[in-house]
């Protein structure tokens, strides 16, 4: 592993002095000192989302659960001896990049944010070209990286590193904590540093100035004291005036050995069927994200069993074409009431999904941890309104380091504040689609994941092929799934031909005419001492006399009653003859009578 400093710049561009003894641009040539605004003064207040991010990170102690990043694939032509610079003009560049928090000068103990341009920035190399797996090698090296927690006071909030896998294969790797960075920030960011790099490795001047977060926190602060954050207030007290039952509950206990609470499943998207949910989101004045959500609420309401449920759902919260192209910690999570029912058509469920979310959006801006406050969910038991999210993320960004073609990848930390997050994950350039499922091992088992996935994709597909199909008559199950449970219930048998008690004795006395059957007032009955053979079950007597059968009742002739007949049901399931216990003669005429109604 090496460590890229200024100095080791140098010896491949020009002599500098060491990182320590000057600032991050000093032995550049002229113009690549960049200044995003002014030298910062004063310390500057966290924006409410970031106040909720950090003091839900204080609760966790150092885990990484805000943890942000992944990294850049470059195939082809590459320079790796200029990343170090590459890296320095980036942080240079965006002012968020030199966050850190301090509580000095705080005075109401949360701390302040400094945009620090004295810090020295540090590219982590790691050559992995000699391992067995170089690729797998330094894959494995990210996610152990992404397990680091950051420190919250007086350090950066972000990492780079550089792994080479062979001659022209390099992953550039970027970490960060959600309090600098969103997801929306992080492909801003890796766009930037591949121009940047191209700018360099082209003998051009590299593009200095950025749009500063500093904007954004003075608008967050302005918002909070608008009429626009009361009326926001308003319409989602009023949205959740009666709270939704939760869609999740925690059902496993965590292995001791786990390494992490939380576990991935990545499934590539089929790309003929996010085709299809464009042109249905088109033909509906909708969106492939607006489809998606249908087939979810699809799923969940048939699952459940309910007609509405709660979704997160994570939104830009970028309301300007400046904050579009601004790095930092932007995002919102909206709450949305997926209270659709299952009468209506899955064309229908795209437009009343389109419609609610247009709503939303209006009031987008209103802090979920606010709402949550305002509504009382601690009382509840309940974290927040939502136990599942779902975030469509479109990437219309060529990314490229000079000659070396590049694509992004994002890395979970494998800690989810929620216990599934579902991503869909696009980019336009290279029309590839990636599914990502986060889920809490307490939650789930990763066939039930697995199982979740392929549902959810056969919802999708029969969506797509019958758009009047009712949300009530979807099929939940698969083929492969319906055909093992096809299986599991295959076990039918053959149903005998006489099943009826009295039948089963008849064949009894046949077997073993001379056995005793029964003794009653000390006189025992052997089974042949009635001739008549089974009858009907109910049977029917139409009359009885004392007969010649030690003292047997018997009809005349051939509708003459067999003693097994007499048997009857007192108990479920327990026949029982009348003949089994002491019984006075005088009852017999008793048995006669009901005979006589159909019954014995």
């Amino acid at each position: 592993m090496t460590h890229f400093s200024a100095a080791a710049v140098g010896a491949f561009v020009a002599p500098v002095t060491p990182a320590s003894h000057c600032p991050p641009w000093a032995g550049h040539p002229p113009g690549a000192r960049m200044n995003a605004g002014p030298v910062q003064a004063r310390g500057l207040p966290l924006t409410a989302g970031q106040r909720d991010i950090w003091l839900d990170q204080l609760s966790r102690g150092d885990s990484p659960l805000y943890n942000i990043g992944g990294y850049a694939v470059l195939k082809g032509p590459f320079r790796p001896e200029l990343m170090q610079r590459t890296v320095e003009l980036l942080v240079d560049k965006h002012d968020v990049l030199r966050t850190v928090l301090s509580l000095e000068g705080s005075v109401d103990g949360l701390p302040l944010q400094h945009f620090d341009r004295q810090w020295p920035v540090e590219l982590v190399f790691h050559d992995l070209s000699a391992a067995a797996d170089p690729l797998a090698a330094a894959q494995a090296q990210i996610r152990r990286q992404m397990q680091q927690a950051f420190k919250l006071d007086g350090e950066r909030l972000c990492r780079f590193s550089l792994f080479r896998v062979g001659p022209e294969h390099h992953l550039m790797e970027v970490e960060a904590h959600h309090l600098i960075l969103d997801g929306w920030g992080f492909a801003q960011l890796s766009q930037s540093l591949g121009g940047l790099y191209s700018a360099l490795a082209s003998g051009e001047e590299p593009q200095a100035t950025a749009p500063s977060f500093v904007d954004f926190i003075e608008d967050d602060a302005r918002y909070h004291q608008s009429s626009r954050y009361a009326r926001d207030r308003d319409y989602w007290l009023d949205k959740y005036q009666s709270l939704p039952e939760p869609v999740l509950r925690p059902r496993y206990r965590p292995a001791a050995d786990a390494a992490t609470p939380g576990a991935t499943l990545v499934q590539a998207f089929p790309a003929a069927l996010h085709e299809r949910m464009k042109a249905l989101g088109k033909s509906t004045g909708a969106s492939a994200f607006h489809v998606l959500l249908a087939a979810l609420h699809v799923y969940f309401t048939r699952t459940l069993q309910r007609d509405e449920w709660v979704l997160g759902m994570p939104v830009l919260n970028r309301p300007n074409a400046a904050f579009k192209v601004t790095l930092g910690s932007f995002t919102q999570v909206s709450a949305v009431r997926m209270d659709f029912g299952r009468e209506l058509s899955f064309e229908a469920l795209v437009g009343a999904v389109r419609d609610v979310l247009k709503q939303d959006f209006r009031h987008q801006r209103f802090p979920l941890s606010e709402l949550n406050r305002a509504l009382g969910l601690l009382r509840e038991d309940r974290a927040q309104l939502f136990e599942l999210s779902l975030s469509y993320e479109l990437e219309d960004l060529d990314y490229r380091y000079g000659e070396a073609a590049a694509s992004s990848v994002k890395v979970s930390n494998r800690h989810e504040p929620t216990p599934l997050a579902i991503h869909l994950r696009s980019n336009s350039f290279d029309d590839s689609a990636w599914m990502h499922y986060v889920y809490d091992s307490a939650y789930f088992q990763p066939e039930e994941i697995e199982a979740l996935a392929a549902r959810l994709l056969h919802v999708l597909e029969q969506g797509l092929d019958n758009v009047q199909l009712p949300v009530a008559r979807f099929s939940l199950l698969p083929a492969a799934e319906l055909r093992r449970l096809q299986a599991w219930n295959a076990n039918e048998q053959p149903a005998a031909a006489e099943q009826r008690i009295h039948a089963r004795v008849a064949a009894w006395a046949r077997r073993t005419p001379q056995a005793i059957a029964l003794v009653a007032q000390g006189q025992p009955s052997a089974m042949n001492s009635s001739t008549a053979g089974p009858t009907p079950w109910p049977c029917t007597c139409a009359s009885w006399e004392w007969g010649r059968m030690r003292g047997w009742p018997s009809s005349p002739g051939a509708a003459r009653k067999p003693w097994w007949g007499c048997w009857r049901f007192s108990r479920p399931a327990r026949a029982m003859c009348p003949w089994t216990r002491p019984i006075r003669l005088s009852a017999w005429p008793s048995c006669c009578t009901t005979a006589r109604r159909g019954r014995c």
